[in-house]
């Protein structure tokens, strides 16, 4: 059985992180907001998972129509795009990580609006057009 079936029936602990959340089947989505809610009401929080979902679009709005009283035990928060300084960021730690420098950062902040996502792929393309694949031994 796997993984996700198994915090869904409350048979694991720990804390998991959940992500694509939004593609599981309404079933399980369901028997997942119970158990969030039960774990927010209980005070013996070693007795349940913590559970932190990542889903598109409306997740938040879903899970209040599966389970009607989760709103008031559990938090929907959106990420916003990053600004210039925190993308700019993010791509000199993945220039160091490779070992290489992308040319304009501006640029591809510019492409990406400061989507995280988007800049990660589109620093990936760049990579692959130029044929770094690897980290390199020199910049």
């Amino acid at each position: 059985m796997s993984t996700i079936f198994q915090i869904a029936n409350g048979e694991t602990q720990g804390s998991w992180i959940i992500d694509d959340f939004h593609r599981l089947e309404s079933g399980v989505q369901e028997k997942i907001a119970n158990l969030i809610k039960v774990a927010a009401e209980d005070f013996d929080k070693a007795l349940h998972p913590k559970l932190v979902l990542i889903g598109i679009n409306k997740v938040g709005s879903e899970l209040i129509f599966l389970v009607h009283d989760i709103a008031k035990r559990c938090g929907i928060h959106k990420i916003s795009p990053g600004d210039f300084n925190t993308i700019s960021l993010m791509i000199e730690r993945g220039e160091e990580k490779l070992g290489m420098v992308f040319g304009d950062k501006e640029a591809i902040f510019a492409e990406t609006a400061g989507d995280y996502w988007l800049t990660q792929l589109t620093c990936q393309s760049i990579c692959l057009s130029h044929d770094v694949l690897e980290t390199l031994d020199a910049h």
